[in-house]
């Protein structure tokens, strides 16, 4: 999904939300709480069952991470201060930076092999360098950026 924002009818940026990674996020975060609770009401408190315990609460916090890290990502790029601003943290390690207008040239693919995997780059061309913005096995979602 993308956001757009305006002022005064100009655009000055958007925000763009993987709806796909974001909705599996807050699954996982339902299930994280889930599983122990039905854990705990159904059995209850046993120090015998330590084990089941400790899976539970190691259950929670991997689900619950994983959960976090998917819901609360995104990609955002606006106009402010006579600069473009970009930042995006749908990959480790999140990116951001600032380029004044009159240094912006444009946007760059490319494809690389990484393993056994073709991974498409997404740069931000300046006057002075490429910059790497986002890399992707997908090219399609690439181009929806």
């Amino acid at each position: 999904m993308i956001k757009w924002y305006t002022i005064e009818s100009r655009l000055t940026g958007f925000t763009y939300y993987p709806l796909l990674e974001m909705g599996t996020g807050i699954f996982l975060m339902i299930c994280s709480l889930l599983v122990p609770v039905l854990f705990l009401i159904y059995n209850g408190i046993k120090l015998d069952q330590w084990g089941e315990l400790l899976f539970c609460a190691l259950f929670f916090i991997f689900f619950m991470f994983m959960g976090k890290s998917l819901t609360f990502q995104s990609l955002k790029v606006n106009i402010e201060n006579e600069n473009f601003n970009f930042y995006q943290d749908l990959r480790e390690p999140p990116v951001e930076f600032s380029l004044p207008f009159g240094q912006f040239k444009g946007f760059s693919t490319r494809e690389t092999e990484e393993g056994n995997e073709t991974v498409v780059l997404l740069f931000i061309k300046s006057f002075e360098q490429e910059i790497e913005f986002y890399r992707s096995v997908n090219r399609k979602e690439i181009n929806k950026i």
